[in-house]
């Protein structure tokens, strides 16, 4: 996760075919985790979630050595479903998150690249068996041979190939609006093939200072130190936040 990108975005919707609530969620790499954890603890303002190449639900346990080790390289074999139910459930009964029942039907959309070798799609697809067991609406996309990164149609790097520059792989395949597409009921217009959209909204910035010198965390293994090397180097002050159609007051 750390190694690739942390990118989420909160849309609220706009369209008439909207979900129960006008929140969904949705991000990639450890954007993705942070997608499916906002989804599943507040299941009850939150009612639809894409996860894109990201491992799942409390899948580090508070570990960082398991965030980057397990919860990335696997073995998918290592991340267990029923303990990673077992612990959302201990918190819907203790009341730090809210009821799974609100889950129920809620669309979920996950995609896993044949070629990401950052989080390995076994790793991914638990993500499929814990929102079946809470009976969500699924719709999965594992059949694309992408390297880890967000798929476009006619913009990135090669498909297959670690595009480290901005994470965004020319795949022929617009995953923006499948994802958004199945979120928001399957009614949404796709933009055809090599037009341009013009954006209407606006990008505010925000401070995050706060965010750049966190509490020191042990670590004595020298990965566990690279990757916070990596994260101390494209951390910023502010970061940029998207309001499409003014829709924020």
């Amino acid at each position: 996760m750390w190694t690739g990108i942390c990118t989420i975005v909160l849309i609220a919707s706009i369209v008439q075919a909207k979900p129960r609530t006008d929140v969904t969620v949705s991000g990639i790499s450890a954007g993705g985790s942070m997608a499916t954890q906002l989804h599943l603890a507040f299941s009850s303002e939150i009612s639809g979630c894409g996860v894109v190449a990201g491992p799942p639900y409390y899948c580090a346990q508070g570990a960082m050595m398991t965030a980057i080790g397990a919860c990335m390289r696997g073995p998918a074999t290592s991340v267990s479903a029923n303990t990673l139910q077992n612990k959302l459930k201990s918190y819907v009964s203790s009341g730090s998150a809210d009821p799974i029942a609100n889950v129920k039907n809620d669309p979920v959309y996950i995609f896993t690249g044949q070629k990401d070798g950052t989080v390995i799609p076994g790793v991914v697809k638990v993500n499929e068996q814990i929102y079946s067991a809470l009976g969500a609406n699924i719709k999965t996309k594992y059949d694309l041979a992408a390297n880890h990164g967000f798929p476009t149609e006619n913009f990135g790097g090669k498909c297959d190939v670690l595009y480290s520059a901005n994470y965004i792989n020319n795949c022929n395949f617009n995953l923006a609006y499948d994802m958004l597409n199945h979120i928001f009921g399957g009614s949404l217009v796709q933009p055809p093939s090599g037009t341009t959209v013009p954006l209407t909204g606006q990008l505010i910035t925000f401070d995050q200072a706060a965010f750049m010198n966190p509490q020191a965390v042990v670590r004595s293994e020298s990965r566990a130190t690279d990757i916070f090397s990596l994260w101390s180097s494209w951390m910023q002050t502010t970061m940029a936040l998207y309001n499409p159609l003014n829709y924020l007051p």
